[in-house]
């Protein structure tokens, strides 16, 4: 749309008491007016005002979506941080019981548990327990974060599928747990 001056199109449209930026609306088969933005220096003409028209200052939206994204991502920053944390406990606990450690993540608290459970020839029940508590922990927070929206659902899901991979494969290599074959497996073997 084009904006026009009211002198111009007063004219042809007959009287006018706006005294505002008009456009004339080129799609529509009448001569319809429509009301353009005004400056955000002057105020709405007292017809445009009637109409419901109320400009407010863009500088003000501005600086208020400014505060609001500024606090969003403070409170976003700590949940994500909060949440990686909490996958690094478990992820570093994990690899801390595991034949042969990679530990990619170093707290002092979980190496020092693990130490202790490191000295033991076989991995029981009981030293999982530990563990299955800082994975409940991080699902806590993953589930929060993907609720408030800090972080999408299907993310959340990756996340929490990775620890309890992680937690499986150390079950597994424990002796703790075998996985049920499949069930399109058992019936091709049967059959062959």
């Amino acid at each position: 749309m084009a904006a026009v001056a009211l002198s111009s199109v007063g004219a042809s449209l007959g009287k006018l008491s706006l005294s505002g930026p008009v456009a004339l609306n080129s799609r529509a088969t009448e001569k319809t007016l429509t009301l353009c933005r005004p400056s955000t220096k002057h105020r709405p003409s007292p017809a445009a005002a009637a109409a419901g028209f109320f400009p407010i200052l863009a500088k003000q939206n501005a600086l208020k979506r400014q505060r609001q994204n500024e606090k969003r991502r403070v409170y976003h920053k700590a949940r994500r941080s909060e949440m990686s944390t909490r996958m690094k406990k478990v992820l570093t606990a994990i690899e801390g019981l595991r034949k042969k450690p990679c530990l990619l993540y170093t707290s002092r608290c979980v190496l020092t548990a693990i130490e202790g459970l490191r000295k033991k020839p076989d991995l029981g029940e009981e030293d999982i327990g530990p563990i299955e508590k800082l994975i409940a922990d991080a699902y806590s927070i993953i589930d929060k974060s993907a609720k408030v929206g800090t972080i999408h659902r299907n993310k959340a899901s990756r996340r929490k599928s990775r620890l309890a991979r992680a937690k499986r494969t150390l079950l597994m290599q424990a002796g703790l747990y075998t996985p049920a074959p499949a069930a399109g497996a058992g019936v091709e073997a049967v059959a062959a």
